[in-house]
């Protein structure tokens, strides 16, 4: 039985974590090439994150009725079956709606994926750090892939070349899960199985999904700004893709940041630096300030993330709601770029609206009274 806390289970669950969020990492990118490919609208870009995350929400919400009582392998393997499947029907089809589809079944399985991730970890030793250590593989592994992209193909990304490269590295994080510890009540010595959807607080997953709309939606639609304000193809992919590198830092600082400040301080000054960023790129069209919001915010978003998640998983004693944790993340994901595009197709100040959910999400989540067992104090 492999140990939960040992290196093997560590790599498994830092990879499955990679392969579950791969497509938001390269949402900018997927939403751009679908609309040049289906000649999609600026009301329509922010359907390929809702047709994406509306069934990952679906899906993920089950998690509590099935995570504590089913083998993670069997959920793992499932999972990467119905990711591939749907990546072959994205990439075999030639319409939005068979695309739409395919982008079900990718859902569906990176869905299953991330329940697992976020629970294995909330039940490792130091989860804070385990935390850290995810969010800079899945951010800095996309941005690799991106920036390869950007030296090969220059600024025109082929939407059918994207998926199939997705797919590849998909099927390389499937052989290093293998280590993925059995994970069912009776190997983690759980035997009440409702335990999960007992001690579950939705409150703090109300704020979690706010604050992650609001990233969400801006993070979907930074490629289409660009295009929108006629910048060169090859400097938003560059940019794009220092962002992703960005963010994959930002969880290390954050550990570092620990030894210096309490989490609520270094939260609230990523939160002004984000603020203030969203507002320049709000009401100023300079390419010098386009790249100065994805060299920052992503990189104070990463840091702002790792005390999000660990404050609403450690939001009850037994640390179950981090099973819920990727539901509220995906309603986040498919509301918020929805909601960007209508917005935006009808001139309101998309940008602003999306820095007042931020804060508003954050603000709670760091300023609420955290517990005692709070998994950013692990050790």
């Amino acid at each position: 039985m492999t140990d939960i806390n040992s290196r093997v289970a560590l790599l498994a669950v830092v990879t499955m974590s990679v392969a579950a969020v791969l497509v938001f990492a390269l949402l900018p990118v997927i939403t751009g090439a679908a609309a040049d490919r289906f000649g999609l609208e600026a009301s329509e870009v922010g359907l390929v994150a809702f047709y994406y995350f509306g069934p990952y929400a679906l899906v993920s919400a089950t998690a509590p009725f099935w995570i504590s009582r089913t083998s993670w392998r069997r959920v793992r393997d499932i999972a990467y079956v119905a990711m591939l499947l749907g990546l072959l029907l994205a990439v075999s089809t030639e319409t939005f709606e068979f695309f739409a589809l395919g982008l079900v079944g990718l859902a569906i399985g990176a869905a299953l994926l991330y329940p697992v991730c976020m629970t294995a970890t909330a039940l490792m030793t130091n989860p804070s750090r385990i935390f850290a250590i995810r969010l800079m593989a899945e951010q800095l592994v996309p941005a690799g892939l991106l920036i390869v992209f950007t030296l090969t193909l220059g600024s025109v990304i082929d939407l059918t070349t994207l998926l199939v490269v997705m797919a590849g590295l998909i099927l390389i994080t499937a052989l290093l899960a293998l280590g993925m510890p059995p994970g069912d009540g009776e190997a983690r010595g759980q035997g009440d199985e409702t335990a999960v959807v007992g001690r579950v607080k939705p409150a703090p997953l109300v704020a979690l999904a706010i604050n992650f709309a609001g990233y969400a939606a801006l993070w979907a639609f930074f490629e289409r700004i660009g295009v929108d304000r006629a910048y060169p193809g090859e400097f938003i992919l560059l940019w794009i893709s220092v962002g992703l590198v960005t963010a994959g830092l930002g969880p290390m600082f954050a550990v570092v940041l620990q030894r210096w400040l309490a989490d609520p301080v270094i939260g609230v000054l990523c939160l002004v630096l984000m603020v203030i960023c969203m507002g320049l790129l709000s009401l100023h069209p300079e390419q010098y300030i386009y790249a100065l919001a994805l060299a920052v915010l992503p990189f104070c978003y990463g840091v702002l993330l790792v005390f999000l998640l660990a404050n609403a998983a450690a939001a009850d004693v037994a640390g179950k709601t981090a099973a819920v944790i990727p539901f509220s993340l995906a309603v986040g994901a498919a509301v918020g770029p929805l909601l960007f595009g209508y917005l935006w197709a009808l001139s309101a100040p998309v940008i602003l609206i999306s820095a007042a959910a931020i804060a508003a999400g954050a603000l709670w989540l760091l300023l609420r009274e955290r517990p005692e067992n709070s998994l950013m104090d692990a050790n």
